[in-house]
């Protein structure tokens, strides 16, 4: 064997064993994450079925009910995100996900001290719901960011994403499978004994990673005019400002096509046929994303372009809102409920994230910061609470409108990035260099792209 062919298998023979254990790892916690979804949703939304939530003398069903408790789990967040901090001030990347693995462990044992079935029990198990995903994920992805180099991580990123998605489809589909043979308190021990394995698994990853200090990224002379744009700057560009309109938009859809599909669930089902439907459907939906993610997803994005993928989500909620607008039935609602996630995270998580690829790094970070965090989080608390309001003075099915108002916005938007990116699909944007254009970032426009 040449010396030349050595060189260029020798990454990939020295990455493969890091990235087969975080692939293994990240299948495990999505497994997990639609484990407990369909589980905390039914119990929360069965508990209401047949009674109402009085709060300040306002009674709500199940499905506002629901709102109300995404309002709390939001909180709690907020809570967790500064936990996390604190965390990963205190330990190594490769410790955070043991720390937090033990951490959620005890939440499950908490969990198991409360009676199944019970009001606080219902409350608090939709809660470990969203606090186990928001904070397993990120210390995973801190841990894997914090082992890998760019190049690195453009060569392992399919790799572990599609562990991903195969244990979404696989958590789904065992659960939809194991429903009526397992109670809830034999689904918690399930679940901390996998997030027992997943911190395993990172202890023996974290045997594989670089250290984390070899990849810190650093600035040459010529790029070190990026640092100082400001964030201010940076979204006053019309192509930022398309991105962030098109997370905001699909965050507020989702959550009213989320409301809708709630309610026809428990405006038609009872009992235990309430999670049995939720169950069929997250199974779907998983079915859909990795059939999406391994068929479409690519071929959609380099044969029709990333204009194409990006309106594959929106047009099909369009559709799909319509339809509920004109008959507001299980099915169609199922059928959003499956658009929605299915879609979102194949094709539609996949062309959005492209999207960033005309920004450079530097300013790259600060532009999925305020887009990830800020817009995302304002989006969803503006929707969960103006869904809570309108559904006071309108049925269900009339917000389906406001689902079209906001996807039709989301198009535009949509459209005008994509045209961006596919008409300089090989470009990226071009920094001034001499004193006078520098002077031009105090009054931006969309940043000018070259041909590289």
């Amino acid at each position: 064997m040449s010396e030349n062919h050595k060189k260029r298998i020798h990454p990939y023979a020295e990455e493969w064993p890091f990235a087969a254990l975080m692939s293994l790892q990240f299948f495990l916690i999505i497994g997990i994450f639609w484990i407990l979804k369909p589980l905390k949703k039914s119990i929360f939304i069965q508990y209401y079925d047949n009674r109402s939530l009085t709060l300040g003398g306002a009674q709500f069903d199940a499905a506002q009910t629901e709102l109300l408790a995404k309002n709390v789990n939001m909180v709690l967040a907020f809570l967790a995100m500064l936990l996390l901090v604190f965390l990963v001030r205190k330990y190594k990347k490769q410790h955070l996900i043991s720390v937090i693995s033990a951490m959620l462990i005890m939440g499950a044992a908490g969990l198991l001290i409360l009676v199944p079935g019970g009001q606080n029990f219902a409350w608090a198990f939709y809660a470990y719901g969203d606090v186990f995903n928001m904070l397993m994920l990120a210390a995973f992805f801190s841990f894997l960011n914090d082992s890998v180099s760019t190049e690195q991580a453009k060569r392992m990123l399919g790799t572990v994403v599609f562990g991903g998605v195969l244990g979404g489809a696989i958590g789904a589909t065992s659960t939809r499978g194991l429903l009526g043979h397992l109670s809830v308190s034999q689904w918690l021990l399930v679940c901390a004994v996998i997030t027992v394995l997943i911190a395993a698994l990172a202890h023996v990853a974290a045997g594989y990673a670089a250290p984390s200090n070899t990849h810190k990224p650093t600035l040459s002379s010529a790029t070190q005019p990026l640092n100082t744009f400001s964030l201010k700057q940076l979204i006053r560009s019309k192509y930022v400002i398309a991105i962030a309109v098109i997370a905001g938009s699909y965050e507020m859809v989702s959550t009213l096509v989320d409301f809708q599909f709630t309610s026809a669930v428990s405006r038609n089902l009872n009992g235990d046929a309430i999670g049995s439907f939720f169950s069929t459907v997250y199974m779907t939906v998983n079915i859909v994303s990795l059939s999406v993610q391994v068929l479409l997803t690519g071929v959609i994005m380099t044969r029709l372009g990333i204009t194409r993928a990006l309106l594959v989500l929106p047009v099909a909620l369009l559709f799909g809102s319509m339809a509920f607008l004109a008959m507001p039935i299980l099915l169609i609602g199922a059928a959003l409920c499956i658009f929605d996630n299915g879609l979102n995270y194949s094709i539609n998580q996949s062309a959005r994230e492209s999207l960033y690829v005309l920004i450079p790094s530097e300013a790259k970070y600060k532009a999925k910061a305020w887009v990830d965090v800020f817009i995302n989080r304002t989006a969803k608390a503006v929707s969960v609470n103006l869904t809570l309001l309108l559904s006071a003075v309108l049925s269900f099915r009339w917000l389906a409108v406001v689902s079209v108002c906001l996807i039709v916005l989301w198009i535009i938007a949509a459209k005008y990035a994509g045209r961006q990116f596919d008409s300089d699909e090989s470009a990226e944007f071009q920094w001034p260099q001499n004193e006078k254009r520098k002077r031009l970032l105090k009054k931006p426009r969309l940043f000018p792209t070259v041909p590289l």
